[in-house]
Order: C-alpha cells, then structure tokens, then sequence
C-alpha cells in the first residue's frame, strides 16, 4: 500500500495527492510506521489535504513511537519551531537527539 502511495506521490504514474494520501493512510491503519510518516508529510505541506501541523505532527508521533527515525527527526523540528504545537525546544532536542542516535543524517 505505501508503495501505491509512493507511485501517486512521485508522479511514476499520474500525480495525484489525494490519492496517495488514501493509500498511506490504508497503510497507517494497519500499523505500518512509514505509511504514518508520510501521511504526516502531506498534511504538513499541504499535499492532496488541507495543510495542517498539528494532524501532521500527530502522524509524526504515531510513526516516531514506531522507532521510525525519520519521524522522530520531524517531531523534534515541530517541537523545536512550535508548528502544529506549542514550542518546545527540549522536547524538540530530545526527538532530535534520539532520531540522530539512531542513525538519522541531518
């Protein structure tokens, strides 16, 4: 299903947004954590949804609590700038930190 998702989201075959958000979100139901990742990523840049960080940053979490770093590293930012939130720097450096210790590459 998150490759469904990737072909719409990359335009390998007619770009669609709305539709790769489906595909995600069918992933996410089904525990996948990449899936929640990248449902948070279309909700933070507005992509085939209404922009809004604070559903991102809650998909961000849900993947980030998966031990995806990725996410953590994106919690950490949201945190960190207060999108979707309020600020936080601690808890932003301490999702940062953590996705950093566990080999995310800034």
């Amino acid at each position: 299903m998150v490759n469904i998702g990737n072909l719409y989201s990359s335009g390998k075959i007619a770009k669609d947004y709305k539709k790769a958000i489906k595909w995600y979100k069918k992933a996410a139901d089904e525990d996948d954590r990449v899936a929640m990742y990248y449902v948070g990523l279309l909700n933070a840049q507005g992509l085939g949804v209404e922009q809004d960080y604070s559903k991102a940053l809650d998909w961000f979490q849900k993947s980030a609590n998966r031990e995806y770093v990725n996410a953590m590293y994106y919690v950490g930012v949201m945190y960190a700038t207060g999108l979707g939130t309020q600020k936080n720097e601690n808890e932003g450096a301490f999702w940062k930190n953590r996705a950093i210790g566990l080999g995310y590459v800034e």
